[in-house]
């Protein structure tokens, strides 16, 4: 139950940032949220509840994506939230500088897995440089406002029980 705010956080993200970006024109730069919120789903939450949360956060996901894969998104972010369970049980994200790093990284596995994914499954898929460099301009834009997001993510959880985080994410 405790993840049902910060799927709703990514939710409500995802809905500001479309029409935000959309009326600046600055629709290939986009964040993340989902792959931010999976990564502080695997470091605070148990497993087996984290990845129901995920599934369902890259269906919602997928939604917002018109002529996409259905349940591509779903597919990367439960593969990624497998991964970041193995990263985080070694690596606490926090601090800065480990969460930038880890969000950098999966951004681009979530990269290389949507660019395998669609090679496979989507016939009209045709390799493009577009999607290799606004893949790495997400995937840096993303690894720098991590922090932010995860403090939202954290302030979102915390709401639910009724506590504060003592570790500071800036220090």
């Amino acid at each position: 139950m405790r993840n049902v705010f910060v799927l709703i956080a990514v939710f409500v993200c995802m809905m500001i940032q479309v029409p935000i970006l959309t009326l600046l024109g600055l629709t290939t730069f986009s964040v993340d949220a989902p792959l931010v919120a999976m990564l502080y789903i695997a470091s605070t939450g148990p497993g087996v509840v984290g990845m129901v949360i995920v599934s369902l956060m890259g269906l919602l996901t997928d939604l917002f994506m018109p002529g996409g894969l259905p349940g591509m998104q779903m597919e990367i972010l439960v593969v990624l939230f497998l991964l970041a369970r193995m990263v985080v049980s070694r690596l606490q994200l926090n601090r800065t500088l480990p969460l930038i790093i880890v969000v950098f990284l999966s951004s681009l596995v979530s990269l290389g897995l949507f660019m395998l994914l669609s090679v496979i499954f989507d016939r009209g898929y045709q390799h493009s440089s577009t999607v290799v460099t606004g893949g790495l301009a997400q995937a840096l834009l993303t690894a720098l406002l991590s922090p932010l997001l995860f403090k939202l993510f954290g302030v979102a959880d915390g709401r639910f029980h009724h506590r504060r985080d003592t570790r500071s994410l800036f220090v």
